[in-house]
């Protein structure tokens, strides 16, 4: 589906009727921008003849100058975030061409930044096109939806996934596992053949037991299980999720719902766990590590961020 929709919208380009500002919406966060980034690259292509794959990598990269991500700045895109890529869009393109801004997620506008980009959507400007994207379109100002193209990108169905990544040879499990990291099939087959990646991930879940059962013990290992694979922030926010993708696995399996787990394979595991830790500690790790990640999308340390992690777990352990 994903990839129809860039076709349609690189067919639309080549027309030359891409719209000043579409409004992507869907629940896999990754299938979003990179529906926006192969477009991109596709449109680029055209105007200076660069191979697909070398725009794309500067795209990744942040590296290509007519292609602007817009971030949240701590917890929310604020108005001067906004103000000031207005300004930058009333600027000619760095190679005469087409620029394209992306904001993501686009429901972390503040109202007043909302309020400012009514600003831009009512006065386009020639050959600056805008992409909000966001969990669904209903979190956005109506008078922002009214002004937007409307895309809306579906989940895959994991079943048809699963039998996609094991006919190009992947096992079960790991099919399994990889459908809830990516839709595309070159991506899970890249995952699957990186030498450590299957490593992290078991590193992952034995940090994730310690949280379970002593969270002091994740503490003490921080340094060797969390900050030995986290490099960088985007490092830290993706080993959150696989630990959320854990603790989902545990709530499922605490509810008598074990048909549709991320890891089937440690089912027993799981289940060992629990004889040990209630749900409603499960949902209180699940709580604490969404804080974590938004303490960490706010620029606070890694290490400080996961410590106090294991700390406050700890912490309530006790009472």
């Amino acid at each position: 589906m994903a990839q129809t929709i860039v076709e349609q919208l690189n067919q639309i380009a080549k027309q030359g009727q891409l719209s000043h500002a579409y409004l992507i919406d869907g629940s896999d966060v990754l299938g979003r921008e990179r529906l926006v980034q192969e477009m991109a690259a596709n449109l680029f292509h055209r105007m200076d003849n660069r191979a697909v794959e070398q725009i794309q990598k500067q795209i990744q990269e942040q590296q290509h100058a007519n292609f602007i991500w817009v971030r949240p700045d701590g917890r929310s895109i604020k108005i001067d975030q906004v103000r000031e890529m207005i300004n930058e869009m009333t600027r000619t393109s760095m190679s005469g061409g087409h620029r394209i801004y992306v904001l993501s997620p686009a429901d972390r506008m503040t109202v007043e930044a909302s309020n400012s980009l009514l600003k831009f959507l009512e006065e386009p400007t020639t050959g600056v096109h805008l992409f909000l994207l966001t969990d669904t379109k209903e979190a956005l100002l109506p008078t922002i939806q009214s002004r937007c193209q409307w895309i809306h990108l579906p989940q895959p169905n994991r079943q048809t996934l699963i039998k996609q990544f094991q006919a190009a040879g992947l096992t079960q499990e790991r099919s399994n596992w990889l459908t809830f990291q990516t839709n595309q099939l070159d991506e899970a087959i890249a995952l699957d053949q990186q030498t450590d990646y299957f490593e992290h991930v078991e590193v992952r879940w034995r940090w994730f037991t310690q949280l379970m059962i002593k969270p002091m013990d994740a503490f003490l290992s921080v340094e060797s299980m969390v900050l030995s694979q986290v490099e960088n922030r985007d490092d830290a926010l993706l080993y959150i999720e696989d630990l959320l993708l854990f603790t989902r696995d545990a709530t499922l399996i605490a509810k008598k719902q074990s048909k549709n787990l991320a890891r089937p394979d440690h089912l027993k595991e799981y289940q060992q766990l629990l004889q040990r830790c209630s749900l409603n500690n499960v949902i209180n790790i699940a709580s604490q590590l969404i804080e974590t990640k938004r303490y960490i999308e706010a620029n606070v340390g890694i290490r400080s961020a996961f410590e106090h992690l294991t700390l406050i777990l700890s912490k309530q352990q006790k009472r």
